[in-house]
């Protein structure tokens, strides 16, 4: 939609050309706010319209092109605060928020305190998940065809110096101690044995031969002399 320009020579030719000529600048501007990164010697009543849509970044650059825009941007870095912190809104709501100095300067301070919070919530979720892929490598299962070698036992070194007669005699009882255990443990191994049959009873006064009769003494020899017997 265009405006006609008001006819030459009219009272309000001047003003009105003034007003739509601003007008027109402040639609290109907000159209390529993106692309804006200093105003010049522009007062801060002509630019705070589009200084109002800036990011804070933006806004930053622009004071430090333009220094004489800081006398008057503390409402918009107030504006700021408010909008990207709901701890401070929530007190600025409740009557119980106490404004800063500058309000510049507090919101670069909470913008860095949020900023370090965040590396290190994200530094703290790297770490979790560093040790989990670590226990979930440990516990995968890898599919090789190289052999794995046996773990086999090293032989113990034979003791070759000369026993002495104590050290032997020991060794002996150790050795004859060690041969009764294995012989009573082999003992106590074995099944008992079957209990043998009873043995036949023994034979009856009957059946045993009688036993010969004792040897009569032999008679005794005649007396010596020529006496005859009476």
């Amino acid at each position: 939609m265009s405006v006609a320009p008001p006819a030459p020579g009219s009272p309000g030719a001047p003003a009105a050309a003034r007003a739509q000529l601003s007008a027109m600048c402040r639609r290109v501007i907000l159209r390529n706010l993106a692309t804006l990164y200093d105003v010049g010697d522009m007062p801060y009543r002509l630019a705070r319209p589009f200084l109002q849509q800036c990011r804070p970044e933006q806004l930053r650059m622009l004071e430090e092109a333009s220094p004489h825009l800081l006398e008057d941007t503390d409402e918009l870095w107030r504006r700021a605060c408010l909008r990207d912190f709901a701890d401070l809104r929530k007190l600025d709501e409740e009557g119980r928020l106490d404004a800063p100095p500058v309000w510049r300067d507090l919101y670069q301070t909470r913008q860095q305190q949020a900023e370090e919070a965040k590396a290190l919530a994200t530094a703290r979720i790297k770490g979790r998940y560093a040790e989990h892929s670590a226990l979930k490598n440990a516990k995968k299962l890898i599919v090789t065809d190289v052999p794995i070698p046996s773990q086999r036992r090293r032989p113990r070194p034979v003791d070759r110096t000369p026993a002495t007669a104590l050290q032997s005699q020991g060794r002996a009882m150790l050795l004859k101690a060690r041969t009764g255990l294995a012989m009573r443990a082999r003992q106590m191994m074995r099944p008992p044995r079957h209990q043998p049959a009873a043995r036949a009873a023994a034979p009856s006064l009957a059946s045993r031969k009688p036993a010969p009769p004792p040897r009569s003494a032999p008679p005794p020899p005649p007396p010596r002399g020529g006496g005859s017997a009476t």
